[in-house]
């Protein structure tokens, strides 16, 4: 991948780590997805679109509870609140918790 040449070059270049991050959750690689993810993160805590793709991560590996915590994440920095909104609602659909 030209990520990873990116990477080896600047292993904290937020953009392409997130770019990478998309492309692996896009081929169903997950996991891997969210170690790139993760890695944003610890790079920048507040970064709300990074916290929304890792919840979309969590929720299409069915760990809806940890997806949870990456929307309310988001939504407290100030991400998009509609997308948002309607994926934490899946997930609290997926666990049952359908008052909330």
């Amino acid at each position: 991948m030209c990520f990873d040449r990116v990477l080896q070059i600047d292993e904290n270049h937020m953009g392409s780590r997130y770019d990478k991050g998309m492309i692996l959750n896009n081929l169903g690689r997950y996991e891997e997805a969210l170690v790139c993810f993760d890695r944003v993160l610890q790079i920048d805590e507040n970064h709300a679109i990074v916290w929304y793709e890792k919840g979309g991560t969590l929720r299409h590996l069915e760990r809806h509870e940890e997806a949870l915590v990456c929307y309310d994440r988001a939504l407290q920095i100030g991400g998009d609140q509609m997308g948002t909104c309607n994926n934490k609602g899946v997930s609290l659909l997926n666990l049952g918790r359908y008052e909330e």
